[in-house]
């Protein structure tokens, strides 16, 4: 609906589509908790490096290193934990990504046959409509099941991590765990208001690519008229695309310049708590291991957040097809005889 905004949209396409979401949820769930393993492993990688620290420096303040047995050096055990983390996320983000790629797949095939549904029922196409119907079933579909298949993968592993790394610094140190949480709001204000824009860009690229796709049927089937105005649509679709490539680096940019704000004040406060004797140094090491690790993580939340636009845009013309309204039924011509008894009466 016009004027509607980009969360309530999300929401009745989402409604819409709940049918087939529900019969393919067995993968979602299966994606979801690959995706807590691959954000659990990632959080966790610091902890056996930070061992080997307190081993090393002789410090055991938190205790990291005295989780291994007593036997021998334990540092071979802390080598063996991270080993094990890492593979745990291997496997993890295995499932997911099949996970995940196996629900886009049966969503986009129930979405494209309730699609085709819709254009049976309707009434039958002219020749631009027909164009535009094609691009719907080709193109809207394609750009639907991979964009939705990015979106889980990236969207929840980043999002997941970043509530993560949140939660930790909030234990470690409340002060910073809120200035981290500040700071994703404000990206994530900014990525919603860069997806509002895309979305409203990505849809007028479909439109003009359903009429590209129109004007392309109706040149192969023999309107030689049509041929001339190819290049111009072409032109402007390629435009459109062109700008929304350039809004998303804009936002990028913006996300990278919050991002970078939130990580120097961090440091400083950091810092200064060491100094005060209020954190660990060893806490600190943990709070820069976090930071490196999530700055590409929040940078890709932002970039994910920005392409839901672009996924709506597709998954909205699909629900145009599924809710098509079916054709008028005929009137059956009357028969010669009663054609005659009406005239003889009058």
């Amino acid at each position: 609906m016009k004027g509607e905004r980009l969360p309530r949209r999300v929401a009745r396409v989402g409604r819409r589509l709940w049918p087939s979401i529900r019969r393919h949820r067995r993968w979602l769930v299966t994606g979801t908790i690959g995706t807590l393993f691959v954000v659990a492993c990632r959080l966790a990688y610091p902890w056996p490096l930070r061992g080997v620290l307190e081993v090393a420096f002789k410090h055991r303040h938190s205790g990291v290193a005295d989780l291994v047995p007593g036997n021998g050096d334990p540092v071979p055990w802390l080598g063996a934990a991270f080993l094990a983390i890492v593979l745990v996320q291997g496997l993890a983000e295995l499932v997911q990504r099949v996970s995940f790629a196996r629900f886009s797949i049966g969503l986009t095939r129930d979405v494209r046959a309730e699609a085709l549904a819709g254009i049976a029922r309707g009434p039958a196409p002219d020749s631009d409509e027909a164009g535009d119907l094609i691009a719907r079933l080709i193109g809207d579909t394609s750009r639907f099941k991979s964009g939705l298949k990015g979106v889980l993968i990236r969207l929840t592993q980043s999002g997941t991590f970043f509530l993560g790394v949140a939660v930790a610094l909030l234990l470690m140190d409340a002060l910073l765990g809120l200035v981290f949480l500040a700071g994703g709001a404000l990206i994530l204000t900014i990525s919603g208001l860069g997806a509002a824009r895309t979305n409203r860009v990505a849809k007028r690229l479909r439109k003009k690519e359903g009429k590209l796709a129109g004007r392309m049927h109706a040149s192969l089937a023999g309107d030689v008229e049509q041929m001339g105005e190819l290049d111009e649509a072409e032109r402007r679709a390629g435009h459109a695309e062109a700008k929304t490539t350039r809004m998303e680096g804009v936002t990028i940019v913006a996300v990278h310049a919050v991002l970078g704000l939130t990580v120097v004040s961090i440091l400083a406060l950091g810092g200064g708590a060491v100094r005060s004797g209020r954190m660990q140094a060893a806490d600190l090491f943990t709070v820069l291991f976090y930071l490196l690790q999530v700055h590409n993580p929040t940078v890709r939340l932002g970039r994910q957040a920005m392409r839901v636009g672009r996924v709506l845009a597709s998954a909205e013309r699909l629900v145009k097809l599924m809710d098509r309204p079916a054709a008028p039924a005929r009137t059956p011509a009357p028969a010669p005889d009663d054609v005659f008894a009406a005239w003889s009466r009058s």
